[in-house]
């Protein structure tokens, strides 16, 4: 092995980054081996949630408008976060805080009971959900930010 030869770095592929003269051993360096395959419900979830960013609702939009950047607090909250095989519509980090923005869909007794679950699971995981309907971000978005501020300070 070449005096002053380092590892390349993981995304780097097999041979490559050799050194300027490639003295140094032509190792592979994957940071996911070739033969295992992305587990495809991981795979699908993160593509599912991509997608929703892309098409918000217009309440989502605005609650996104308020939480963005450390809007609120100074906290950073993040959109449509993969979780437990779950996608959030908000998710803080720091607080392990998922909040969700509600449509007409939840109001049925099967949505609302997979939602029960839903909540259930993300609890038994340490993770507090609340939930806020698009009615009450578009038409009391300041009231909705009330009840969180009030959630940060218990």
């Amino acid at each position: 092995m070449a005096a002053g030869w380092r590892p390349s770095p993981g995304w780097m592929v097999r041979g490559a980054g050799r050194g300027v003269g490639g003295e140094g051993p032509p190792t592979a360096f994957l940071r996911y081996p070739p033969t295992m395959p992305p587990n495809d419900d991981a795979f699908s979830l993160l593509q599912r949630a991509r997608e929703l960013r892309r098409m918000q609702t217009a309440a989502e939009k605005l609650l996104w408008e308020h939480l963005r950047a450390r809007r609120l607090d100074g906290l950073k909250f993040r959109r449509q976060v993969p979780l437990l095989g779950h996608i959030a519509d908000f998710y803080c980090h720091e607080l392990a805080l998922v909040v969700e923005v509600d449509g007409e869909v939840h109001s049925t007794a099967e949505q609302r009971a997979h939602d029960e679950n839903r909540d259930a699971d993300l609890a038994a995981h340490g993770l507090t959900v609340l939930r806020f309907s698009n009615r009450q971000v578009l038409g009391e978005i300041e009231t909705v930010k009330a009840t969180l501020r009030a959630w940060l300070k218990r």
